[in-house]
Formats: C-alpha cells, sequence, structure tokens
C-alpha cells in the first residue's frame, strides 16, 4: 500500500512539473456544459446503478485552479421481495411479495480542479470537493433523506475546438449517515465562454 502511494505521489509531482511547459487554462475562464452520469454503488441489500444527467459551470480562479458547480438528477428503478409468514392449524405458509420501487438522487456539488495541461488541448485533473446528495421515492415520502458528501476524483478534458471540448470524470461520493456511498462516472460536453 506504501509502494503504490509513493508511486502515486511521485507521478502527480512529475505532472505538475511538466504542467508549467504545456498550456494553461487561465484567470477568468468560465465553461458550461452538460453530462451524462452513471451512478454505482450498494446498499446494504443489493447493487445498484443510476442512470441520469447534470449541468455544471466552472470558473477559473487562477491559471491551472478552477472551481466547478455541478447538479445531476439519477434515477432507478428496481424490486424489492419478501415473504411473509403465517400458520394455518400448525402448518406454515410463506407467502411472496414483491414491489417495484422507482427513485431517484439529486446531486449538488461544489468541486475544485487542479489543471495539468498534457497537451494544448488534453488536461487531466485531481478534484476534491463537497455535495449534497438527496434520494426521493416517489411513493414514500417517508423514505426521502439527504446526506452530506466528500466527493474525490479524477476527470480529462479534451478541447477539440476554440470553444468546444468533451469531459470524462470518476469520483466517488462518500455520504454520511446511512446512506450508501457510490462511484459517479460522467461523460459531457463542455462549452468555454470566448
Amino acid at each position: 500500500m506504501r509502494k503504490n502511494f509513493i508511486k502515486c505521489a511521485l507521478f502527480i509531482l512529475a505532472a505538475f512539473f511538466t504542467s508549467n511547459a504545456m498550456a494553461q487554462n487561465e484567470q477568468g475562464d468560465k465553461e458550461f456544459g452538460a453530462d451524462f452520469n452513471v451512478g454505482i454503488g450498494a446498499s446494504e441489500f443489493a447493487p445498484k446503478t443510476f442512470f441520469g444527467g447534470g449541468i455544471k459551470g466552472r470558473w477559473t480562479l487562477v491559471d491551472n485552479f478552477r472551481l466547478e458547480a455541478n447538479a445531476s438528477y439519477m434515477v432507478v428503478s428496481e424490486t424489492n421481495e419478501w415473504e411473509t409468514e403465517y400458520y394455518d392449524w400448525n402448518e406454515r405458509v410463506v407467502v411472496p411479495h414483491s414491489e417495484d420501487v422507482t427513485y431517484g438522487l439529486i446531486d449538488i456539488s461544489v468541486n475544485a480542479h487542479y489543471l495539468f495541461g498534457l497537451t494544448d488541448e488534453l488536461f487531466v485533473y485531481p478534484l476534491a470537493g463537497l455535495g449534497l446528495v438527496g434520494a426521493t421515492d416517489a411513493g414514500n415520502t417517508e423514505a426521502n433523506a439527504s446526506s452530506f458528501a466528500l466527493n474525490l476524483g479524477a476527470g480529462a478534458q479534451y478541447m477539440f475546438s476554440e470553444n468546444w471540448g468533451a469531459n470524462l470524470e470518476a469520483k466517488y461520493k462518500i455520504l454520511t449517515g446511512d446512506a450508501f456511498s457510490y462511484i459517479n462516472l460522467s461523460l459531457g460536453v463542455i462549452y468555454k465562454l470566448p
């Protein structure tokens, strides 16, 4: 474990020193975008996969350091199954039940990125941030809940023109309380204001 940490730290330092020779995001740059999201996690009962979309806005505070605000909504449908039992004249009777449930996750986050320019068009970045995640169940208002989240991850951005680019990001969302943590993968498009 320690060897992997040292290798990772050396890679980040090497990328940091080589990034100074590459293109930079400049102070005041603003970007807006839309994403397709996939959330992968597991509750205490079963694995869950969420699909959805989101929007984001980015602002470069100083060269290569930017803040991002994003909001996304993801939906999952699943079937909950359980059994009840009772005794009828000393004979055990088991009755199976199932219920289709659709619910969603609303995620509002603010993340910080430090950009490493690998080429004039390609940037990679680590990210860290905070968020608020709310779970909604359309059929059961008592099942609605929210948790604070710590976001840790990495991303890449490729600018295929002066103003348009593509974005790929992976972040682990560590949730507070009884909520399950999950991995959020996103693929999107970015527009950089002139």
